[in-house]
């Protein structure tokens, strides 16, 4: 039991410790983000590339220190963003610090992203204060990165005319938006023969959490899999962004992508690219996280059957000791005889 005991207060003090960096957040050097902004620009100096002022911050004019946060973070995104579809767009983008009311207000929509949302129209991404101020700034970076993703596809007319799976497929690769967990979980949605038609993400993503999760994924898979058709590399989409930005074969692309019959085609495609649902299955039943998760059943199961033995063990005796103290001088000699007999027997 000693042993027990540290282990719990040793993951109790993990939890409270894990919880307290959580509940202040981990706050990023801005040293370290200028530093690495100024790696990416000297980069693209030595390739002959110029790096304009991109953003026009509104709204912190009485907050200075909070509006060089966010240009440092915003040009960090673009910049990997360029790197990612080596390409960029002309003119400034507008950065505007609204409040939740303002934000809901200017957006019109509920945004796919907390604290964030584009319109390429506009040049424009809002952004929420009190939604950025809960977010972290891993976050922070990424879906800045997202929403500018936005503003670069919509910037050319082949991007404006994308179906919606499209779209965000292509901007989730721009900023590198995909992990492991991300691709486990389209697998189960790929075994389990759910993967979303994507005749049903044109215009619009389901709103309840889960399956607007899982739209993202399918998304990005079928961007992927239209990506590599194009000589991409995986993850990458440079030379699908290339031919999207053609002046007259990008809207004819993107026009294609909702033709019924090559969406079919696409939809298809995908779903062969993550393997057949029996080879799946076996790689998933397989993977590492579900073995670990096997293992741990099995040494939960054994910890509850040593302490439900034990408390059985402990209940047994307590009913015996009740049992010995309930009897009496007469119960005892009617069981174990006259104390002269037993003396002799035991002789």
């Amino acid at each position: 039991m000693k042993w027990h005991s540290l282990i719990i207060a040793a993951f109790c003090a993990v939890l409270l410790l894990t919880n307290s960096l959580v509940g202040q957040g981990i706050q990023w050097d801005e040293e370290i983000l200028v530093r690495e902004r100024e790696q990416r620009e000297e980069r693209f100096r030595h390739s002959g590339r110029e790096i304009g002022p991109a953003f026009r911050v509104v709204g912190l004019e009485d907050r200075p220190r909070m509006e060089k946060t966010l240009l440092i973070l915003a040009t960090q995104a673009r910049l990997s963003v360029i790197e990612r579809a080596d390409m960029d767009w002309e003119g400034t983008a507008l950065l505007v610090w609204s409040s939740e009311q303002e934000f809901m207000e200017h957006t019109g929509f509920r945004p796919e992203h907390i604290f964030a949302a584009a319109s390429p129209q506009r040049m424009t991404i809002w952004i929420n204060e009190a939604a950025w101020s809960r977010s972290s700034p891993g976050d922070r970076q990424k879906t800045l990165a997202h929403e500018i993703g936005h503003l670069l596809l919509g910037s050319f007319p082949g991007g404006q005319e994308l179906p919606l799976w499209a779209n965000e497929g292509i901007v989730m690769h721009l900023a590198d938006q995909w992990t492991f967990d991300d691709h486990a979980k389209l697998l189960w949605a790929h075994l389990f023969g759910r993967l979303p038609p994507l005749s049903e993400l044109e215009e619009t993503f389901p709103r309840e959490s889960a399956a607007q999760s899982l739209a993202y994924r399918m998304s990005y898979a079928a961007v992927a899999t239209v990506a590599n058709a194009q000589g991409d590399e995986p993850g990458s989409v440079r030379r699908l962004m290339m031919r999207l930005s053609h002046p007259t074969r990008g809207v004819a692309f993107a026009e294609e992508l909702r033709d019924p019959f090559v969406r079919e085609g696409w939809q298809i495609a995908t779903s062969r690219s993550l393997g057949s649902r029996f080879s799946t299955g076996v790689a998933l039943l397989t993977g590492s996280t579900v073995l670990f998760i096997f293992a741990a059943i099995l040494v939960l199961i054994g910890f509850w059957v040593k302490k439900s033995r034990a408390a059985n063990r402990f209940q047994d005796e307590e009913d015996e000791e009740a049992w010995s103290e309930s009897l009496t001088q007469q119960d005892v000699e009617d069981i174990y005889g006259e104390p002269e007999e037993r003396w002799k027997s035991e002789d």
